[in-house]
C-alpha cells in the first residue's frame, strides 16, 4: 500500500479529521479523490512529510501501521 488516507492518519495522529484536513490544506500535500476511496487518498511519502512537520514528535507512517489504524 501506497497510498494512505485521511482516516488512516486520524488514528495515527490521534487528531481529528477537520485538523488533518486543515495540515493537508496548509502544507499543501499532494491529495487525491480516487474512485473507491471514500475522501482522499495521499501518498504515504507524502503523509510522512506531512506529520514530521505538523507533529515532529510522532514516528513515521508505516504501511503496516496504515493499514491497520494503529
Amino acid at each position: 500500500m501506497n497510498y494512505v488516507t485521511v482516516e488512516m492518519i486520524c488514528a495515527h495522529t490521534g487528531k481529528h479529521r477537520n485538523t488533518v484536513a486543515n495540515w493537508i490544506k496548509a502544507t499543501g500535500t499532494a491529495a487525491e479523490r480516487f474512485p473507491g476511496v471514500h475522501g482522499l487518498r495521499i501518498p504515504l511519502r507524502e503523509a510522512n512529510k506531512m506529520i514530521a512537520k505538523c507533529q515532529p514528535g510522532l514516528p513515521p507512517l508505516t504501511e503496516c501501521r496504515a493499514a491497520y489504524g494503529s
